[in-house]
């Protein structure tokens, strides 16, 4: 039987997946269809910004639960050690793509909307 943690994992990451694709997907959507005088726009912003932002959560989370997998039980959520295996290896590098590109997305949401389409090729990089 598979450990908790293997199966924590993988509704998080598909989760992570389905959030950060739509956030990047009104973005998109909003450069290639809505003209600048629709007011759509704004709850498109809101709803691409929150959606990154749980992304980032997801990803920190999952991040997290790779360290509990590396012990076993709930200790390696917050083990700095295992924390730092797990960053040392292809993983921490992924997360760390994943950080960048969704920190630029919702930077460029929050407070610089003409460059969004530009920075949505960072977000891409999960």
């Amino acid at each position: 039987m598979p450990e908790v943690w293997v199966i924590l994992a993988l509704p998080i990451k598909a989760l992570f997946y389905a959030s950060s694709s739509i956030a990047i997907g009104l973005v998109v959507f909003k450069h290639m269809f809505l003209s600048r005088k629709h007011s759509e726009i704004i709850g498109l912003r809101k709803l691409a910004s929150i959606n990154a932002i749980i992304a980032t959560a997801l990803a920190i989370l999952f991040f997290m639960i790779q360290g509990a997998q590396l012990t076993g039980d709930a200790s390696g959520l917050f083990d700095f050690e295992m924390l730092e295996l797990v960053a040392q290896g292809p993983q921490g590098t992924t997360f760390s793509l994943q950080i960048i590109g969704l920190g630029l997305l919702i930077v460029s949401l929050l407070f610089y909307p003409k460059i969004q389409f530009f920075l949505c090729s960072g977000a891409c990089s999960h």
